[in-house]
């Protein structure tokens, strides 16, 4: 191929569909990738590499959203509203991508309908995910709010692999969930498990419903992604999610929002700062777990991702002075257990799936 395509792969050229490559002594011809539409089918990572490539993604996407979480919480307290900055990070992923799709060839008129809906979908339940966790962040703190959300996330998703997509959902998967469930329960000590806390707020019941709501939500989004079609460009995604968001908040943030971001921005100028860095963090999140849940099941993805749990304690330790209790380390502990058995699990299956496949291509010759 051209100077371009060899610049694009590090400068070494992609075969083209008439580049031939010998196999056993025999010509064998190999179709070009270079990627022209929204509907790639590109070569994934095969047996144990499938499943650490899963793992780093779903650990990447855990960690930056829980960053997101941190500067979501400065950002309201500068003055600026879960609406306006979901707005703002639409904006600026709209502006980042497209040039990336043009750079990469992903030609919108060649995606199919089928996956035109699903992203549509998707981009609709995802802004609905970060409107209903940022307002619980506001009602409920980056702790609770993070705890009950991230909890939710793997239950849910499960339930709707099963029922959706046909995931079997094994013994061990079970026992994981549990293990995550009890975690969560400790970390966030409901008032109908544990009983009314003195300091029990009159929002707390609407933080705790929001949250919830973000985890169906977030769940749904990641069927979605699980229901397109191999190889769907995650530009595409990213593009969809952008245009969504803005939709749903341009409106919205006009009426509803009681200062313009331009005031935000005047009487608190770090704004500019918080709203770049969520942002920039928010597009990390979304690239690394969509791809994540292009090479690993949803449900073990979910429960890596829970790393997302351990951001938002140290924020809410270092950066907003709250003390942890010992119920809330234990419950940590199990949650980052619980994220650990799932890469083993997955581990572990991925490498006796590869041993069979080359146990039958051995007995095939």
């Amino acid at each position: 191929m051209g100077d371009v395509a060899s610049r694009r792969n590090g400068g070494i050229s992609e075969p083209t569909e008439n580049d031939s490559i010998l196999i056993n002594g025999k010509e064998n011809f190999r179709p070009s990738h270079h990627q022209e539409s929204g509907n790639v089918e590109e070569e994934r990572p095969r047996g144990c590499w499938s499943a650490i490539a899963g793992a780093f993604f779903a650990l990447i996407g855990g960690l930056s959203l829980g960053s997101v979480d941190v500067f979501v919480v400065f950002g309201v307290e500068g003055g600026i509203f879960p609406l306006q900055q979901l707005l703002v990070k639409s904006i600026i992923m709209v502006i980042v991508v497209v040039p990336l799709m043009r750079y990469h060839s992903v030609n919108l008129l060649k995606v199919k309908r089928k996956d035109i809906i699903l992203n549509i979908l998707k981009g609709i339940f995802e802004a609905a995910n970060t409107l209903c966790f940022n307002y619980s962040l506001v009602y409920i703190g980056i702790g609770d709010a993070t705890t009950i959300d991230i909890g939710s996330i793997p239950i849910m998703t499960t339930l709707l692999a099963c029922l959706f997509l046909s995931e079997k959902c094994k013994v061990t998967d079970m026992i994981i969930t549990i293990i995550n469930l009890t975690g969560i329960l400790l970390v966030s000590r409901p008032e109908f498990v544990f009983g009314t806390e003195t300091s029990h707020k009159e929002n707390d019941s609407l933080g705790y419903l929001l949250a919830f709501a973000a985890a169906v939500t977030l769940s749904l989004g990641a069927l979605f992604t699980k229901m397109m079609s191999d190889g769907t460009s995650l530009l595409l995604i990213l593009l969809f999610n952008g245009i969504s968001g803005i939709v749903v908040t341009a409106p919205t943030s006009y009426f509803f929002s009681p200062m313009t971001l331009l005031a935000a921005f005047q009487n608190n100028p770090n704004n500019v700062g918080f709203l770049t860095g969520m942002a920039g963090f928010f597009i990390l999140y979304l690239y690394t777990f969509n791809k994540a849940l292009q090479l690993e099941t949803a449900a073990k993805v979910t429960l890596i991702f829970n790393i997302q749990v351990f951001t938002g304690f140290i924020a809410d330790t270092f950066l907003f002075g709250k003390i942890p209790t010992h119920f809330e380390l234990i419950g940590a502990a199990l949650v980052l257990f619980s994220s650990l058995l799932a890469f083993l699990a997955a581990f572990r299956e991925n490498r006796t799936e590869s041993k069979d496949v080359e146990t039958n291509e051995a007995l095939s010759k």
